[in-house]
């Protein structure tokens, strides 16, 4: 298992200009991100690499339509702006395909954080449609999600409340998305990791696992198979954000 606080990612910050000219800043959690230091090995893209990463969009930025060469959630946790056409505001995910263009990104007034989220290395946006030989070279565009949304999170869970909410529902190559909630003292209902993995994402409260603690915004990796820890729950209870990859297909 993978895992990391959000103070710890947060010591990692650094600024980043976007090719569209706009300020955001970035901070690691685990794998190797794009922004990184370019002397660092990159990993094959066919292989298990899980990568998470925050972005802090500054006010009124416009990340232009682009795809990725890896599978990736976007998980929005902070700010408002617009997906496409489509509002933002936290908590809310969209999955795509590796090879899916999708966007613009724009970021409201009071700018706009996502954490990026994928099982494989990537070497950064490309941008549409300056990149569209790149798209039509590779197995195409595949699937993406419309933007799902989470219920309501700022109080803890209520009894006769679902303990677990499914956000987008599984498909036959493994990728789903589900919030399991829980009361102090009780268990996460948490299914096995399959396919290409699962990424964690505290989005309330307070996880121990042995002797470390993870709050609000923290992230963890479980490989493809990996049994999930003994989790103690916080004394405020907790929610966390589920995201399981497909499984792992590019050559």
């Amino acid at each position: 298992m993978l895992a990391t606080t959000r103070a710890t990612a947060f010591a990692s910050r650094h600024p980043y200009k976007g090719l569209e000219g706009h300020q955001a800043w970035v901070m690691g959690y685990f794998g190797v991100e794009p922004f990184a230091d370019r002397s660092l090995p990159r990993p094959a893209p066919d292989i298990l690499h899980p990568v998470a990463f925050m972005v802090e969009e500054e006010p009124n930025a416009t990340l232009n339509a682009h795809f990725h060469q890896a599978d990736q959630f976007q998980l929005f946790v902070k700010g408002e702006g617009r997906l496409g056409r489509y509002p933002i505001t936290p908590f809310a995910v969209h999955y795509a395909d590796a090879f899916t263009p999708y966007g613009p990104i724009h970021a409201g007034p009071q700018g706009l954080s996502y954490l990026t989220l994928r099982n494989a290395w990537d070497n950064g946006p490309q941008y549409m449609p300056q990149s569209a030989a790149t798209l039509k070279e590779s197995r195409g565009p595949g699937l993406q999600t419309p933007l799902a949304r989470f219920p309501d999170l700022d109080n803890p869970l209520q009894e006769g409340e679902p303990a677990v909410t499914e956000i987008i529902a599984s498909t036959e190559r493994g990728l789903a998305v589900w919030l399991s909630r829980a009361r102090a003292g009780e268990r996460l209902q948490v299914s096995p990791s399959q396919c290409g993995g699962q990424c964690w994402v505290v989005a309330r409260g307070q996880l121990k696992v042995g002797e470390h603690s993870f709050d609000a915004l923290s992230c963890l990796f479980l490989r493809p198979g990996e049994v999930a820890p003994d989790i103690v729950v916080g004394a405020f209870g907790a929610d966390i954000i589920v995201l399981q990859f497909p499984k792992l297909t590019r050559a």
